[in-house]
């Protein structure tokens, strides 16, 4: 199969060439594949930006010419190195070509079972938001998977990713887009959108993988909301053969993983701490209101809990969720300026649909703590840890206390 030759002398190449970076898994440190990177060759001997080869290929009507080239070098390259083990290859699509119909599954297979690769050690990857077509989108979904192939999504996080066209290909992998990852250490709001896309990984039953990882900061947050897959400089630059990408792990990823398994150690070690610290907060209150009547638990509650670091607000619930004393803040954290729906919830708030005012009567326990929610009555991230209990004169009822999210990171 030949490039379009005028295109080849006009760029000056001499040779396609697959470089090859390695894929790391999180929970394991083990390399579990490599992605095939094209990488033009000019005849002095330098590399040409594979971007500018591909974007003249389109304009001169030979994208599929070049496609299968680049996939003819990368699987032959991979066969001939590959060694005695499992080892998955990321294969790159164009969606441009995807939307045209012009994918061809079949010359696909044939060309993987030619170099005597299994099906089921090959990615298919394209960049779904790329694609307008659904129905091309949908149809070359199905064909790749009756073939064998495993289907990973692209750059997933940007432009017009999302959720239909999840449920439409039901990938095997989602690899998060870079800039997301990038300085996601720095931004609480792209961590929440990491969160989100692993958890909808793991919910359909797709691994995630988080792609141009460059810091080691970067990593630590992957790592600690549960990535499945990494790659990136930061473990492995690509490499000119199979052995040099393999060799990575111990060139260059080893090192960060070894910093990384000390640090989540660490990480929970300093998590039980917090929540240990956040427990006795809220044991500390019951037991101090345990000693008054109904009537005086209100002016009890603001006087334990006006300066305690570890609290965001505190309130008491009858046992049928009706709020009985105002919710009090308290005055340790700086609060958001948020829209007037975010505000303490007064006396009379029904909170039965709740899960921390029903939590502890359907699971029979005195205690219960949520998941993250964003709290009406700070506009900020929190969870709540209830607690039943009896006043001095019998009643029964449930104290509600809300912690900032922060607190037991």
């Amino acid at each position: 199969m030949e490039l379009c030759a005028d295109l080849k002398i006009r760029l000056d190449i001499a040779s396609l060439e697959s470089y090859f970076q390695p894929v790391f898994n999180l929970r394991t440190g083990t390399v579990i594949g490599v992605e095939a990177l094209l990488r033009p060759r000019k005849t002095t001997g330098e590399h040409l930006a594979p971007a500018i080869v591909f974007q003249e290929a389109a304009m001169n009507g030979c994208l599929l010419d070049l496609e299968r080239e680049a996939r003819t070098v990368a699987l032959k390259t991979f066969s001939a190195e590959l060694p005695d083990r499992e080892l998955m290859l990321f294969l790159n699509f164009s969606s441009a070509l995807l939307d045209a119909g012009a994918l061809d599954p079949e010359h696909i297979l044939s060309t993987v079972r030619h170099f005597g690769l299994a099906v089921r050690n090959v990615a298919v990857e394209t960049v779904e938001s790329g694609v307008r077509s659904l129905d091309e989108l949908s149809q070359f979904s199905r064909s790749i998977r009756r073939a064998g192939f495993m289907i990973s999504l692209d750059n997933f996080g940007t432009e017009h990713s999302s959720l239909e066209r999840v449920a439409l290909v039901r990938p095997d992998i989602i690899k998060i887009d870079r800039s997301i990852i990038d300085g996601i250490h720095e931004s609480p709001r792209k961590r929440s959108v990491l969160r989100s896309i692993a958890y909808l990984s793991q919910t359909i039953g797709a691994l995630c993988l988080a792609q141009g990882l460059e810091r080691y900061e970067d990593l630590e947050v992957c790592a600690e909301e549960g990535i499945d897959l990494a790659q990136g400089f930061l473990l492995g630059r690509p490499g000119p053969t199979l052995d040099a990408a393999l060799r990575r792990k111990e060139t260059t990823a080893d090192a960060h993983f070894d910093v990384l398994e000390q640090a989540l150690r660490d990480r929970l070690r300093m998590r039980s701490d917090a929540f240990a610290a956040i427990q006795a907060t809220v044991d500390g209150l019951v037991t101090g209101l345990t000693d008054f009547t109904a009537r005086e638990l209100e002016a009890e509650l603001r006087r334990r809990v006006a300066d305690v670091p570890l609290v965001d607000a505190a309130y008491i619930l009858s046992p049928d969720g009706t709020q009985i004393t105002p919710t009090v803040m308290t005055r340790t954290r700086t609060r958001p300026e948020r829209h007037p729906v975010f505000h303490p919830l007064p006396v009379g708030t029904n909170h039965r649909l709740k899960d921390y005012a029903y939590g502890p009567g359907a699971l029979d326990h005195n205690r219960f703590i949520t998941g993250p929610y964003l709290s009406l009555n700070s506009g900020s991230v929190c969870r709540t840890i209830s607690r039943k209990f009896s006043t001095k004169d019998g009643q029964e009822l449930i104290l509600c206390v809300d912690i900032p999210e922060e607190a037991d990171q």
